[in-house]
This record gives structure tokens, sequence and C-alpha cells, in this order.
């Protein structure tokens, strides 16, 4: 019989030990120190149960329950919620986001017994895995490949639009935006949402302090947090959410040709002429962050000489 997979998110290393105590004799155990870790854990293992804690420093214990409920990879992996410190306004929050049971931490130390008989009611029988593995030296050249022949016709737009579908087909990526600055002032050239062109204006301009992050560091930037959004019309927690997971990647102005001799680093002080957002119902791993990060890197340097040739033509 396939053992199970655990994986305990908290930074406590003394509640790492007590589980590893108790548990590691029927099960396989996985530990990360933060929710971003848990991320990455869950992006490359199958997990049948995560016990996590509420507190814990950047992304919170509910705010990961949170974005897991609506992940299509991983809302079906049960979790138990633990704390230091139980209320019933925390554990009533637990509960509505998906928790399956609430442990007071306390009981670690003096209920094992009956942790062993939680784990066991709550552990996932699904064997299948339900994480999803990305060949992306593949994957990021079928989209280049389509990159470069729509490139050839000298429309950003269009090159633009060409990546969003890629992104789309590939990462399920449901919601894709190209910002072009035009005096100092961010504004969406191309927009898809699931793969396809929208034309409204988007569900959410970059925040300012987004705004100012982008144009002081010109760096990326990864949010996990779930968008929930209060409404007393929507009955289900799913249909209260915003896109979950965001990246955003600064657009630098560079030439292919720049880049290649800069062996594809980029310079300090190097301009931006925009930047990318990526939103998706699904958590981004930290390995994904930094692959999509550097294909968009190289792929808005194809985009900004586009950029700089539809510009010329226009004035």
């Amino acid at each position: 019989m396939t053992q199970k997979n655990i994986l305990v998110i908290d930074d406590e290393k003394v509640v790492h030990l007590i589980f590893k105590t108790v548990l590691s004799s029927q099960y396989r155990l996985f530990f990360a120190e933060s929710a971003q870790k848990g991320i990455d854990i869950l992006s490359e293992h199958p997990i049948h149960l995560v016990l996590l804690d509420i507190k814990m420093p950047e992304i919170s214990g509910i705010e990961l329950l949170e974005s897991i409920v609506i992940d299509t990879a991983l809302s079906r992996i049960p979790v138990i919620v633990m704390t230091a410190e139980a209320n019933m306004e925390s554990e009533i929050k637990a509960r509505r986001f998906g928790a399956v049971e609430y442990l007071e931490k306390a009981d670690l130390f003096y209920e094992k017994e009956n942790i062993l008989k939680l784990v066991e009611k709550h552990i996932s029988p699904d064997d299948h895995k339900r994480f999803i593995k990305y060949d992306y030296k593949q994957t990021f050249r079928s989209i280049l490949t389509i990159l470069i022949a729509t490139a050839g016709r000298g429309n950003f737009l269009e090159t633009g639009k060409k990546l969003g579908e890629g992104l789309y087909r590939m990462f399920d990526v449901n919601y894709f935006t190209i910002w072009v600055v035009n005096s100092d002032r961010p504004e969406p050239a191309v927009q898809l949402v699931d793969g396809k062109s929208d034309k409204t204006k988007p569900d959410r301009r970059p925040s300012e302090s987004t705004n100012r992050s982008i144009y002081e560091t010109k760096k990326p930037y990864l949010n996990n947090k779930a968008e929930f959004e209060s409404s007393e019309n929507q009955d289900h927690i799913e249909d209260r959410f915003g896109y979950m997971s965001e990246i955003g990647i600064p657009l630098y102005e560079i030439s292919n040709e720049e880049l290649s001799k800069n062996k594809w680093d980029i310079k300090p002080g190097t301009a931006i002429y925009g930047f990318v957002t990526l939103k998706r119902n699904r958590v981004f791993s930290t390995k994904e962050f930094k692959m999509l990060t550097r294909f968009i890197i190289h792929t808005g340097a194809i985009l900004f000489e586009l950029h700089k040739s539809n510009e010329a033509e226009n004035h």
C-alpha cells in the first residue's frame, strides 16, 4: 500500500518535531515554515492532508486556506487548521473556508492519540496527483515559436495577444494584461480573460502601491493572497473571490539583440516601458514565478522593438 503524504505548514520547529514523533511511522511527512514554501511543496508532490498553522508571516494560514479553497488543483485536499490562540471567530472563518478540523496547539502535547485519530479520519483516500508538472523548456518553446511568427508581421498588440493566449493555454492564466506607461500612467494595451480579448476596463487597475513598487524597484512581484469580495447577493464562497494569485513583471526598454549581448541579464537602471500582470485561480509556486518572469522579460524585449516601431508609425 502506498504511503500517504502529509504536509505540515508551521513556522515553529517544535510543532514539526511533534508531528514527526506522532505520524512519521505511518505517513510520509513534508514540512514548510511558510505558506509560500508550502505552496512549492504542493506543486511538486501529491499531498493527502495539510496541517496548517493560522499565524504565520507574510501569508497567514487563513489567507492560504482562502487560496486553496478555490484552487482547482488543490481544493480537494483536506486541511486541518491549528492555532495557539483559539477563538470562536477564527474557528468560524477557518471552517467557512473549508477546514475539516480546528485544532488547538495545546492538544499536540496532551492529546497525541486523538491527533492520530483525526489524521486517520480526514486524510484523503485519493492517490492521484493533483498538481501539474510542466516541461518548461518545451512549453516556452512552443509559445515562443508562435510569438516570433506573429512578431514578423510587426504588430505589437497582435503579438502581445498571442503571448497571453499561450500563457492561458499552458499555465491556466485566467487574466492577462500588458500595461504600457504613457505620461507616467499605466494604461492597458492588451487584455485577455480566459485567453480571449476583453474590451472592458480591467477588473482591477494596479494599485498605487503596486505601480510605485514597479517604478521604483523595476522588479517582478508575486502575490498569492486571495482577493475576497464581500457581497450579500452571492451564496457561494467561490463566487466572492476575484482572481486569486497575481504576478507582475516589468517590461524593460531593451532590444532582443542588446539583451542577448548582456547574456540575458537586465542591467541596473534600465528603464521600463510597461509591465505585465498575470492572474489565475490557482496559486503560483516559486519555480513557476521564476520561470514565467524570465520568459516574459525575454519576450518583453521582442515586444519592445514592436512597441517602438508602432509608436513611431503612429506619430
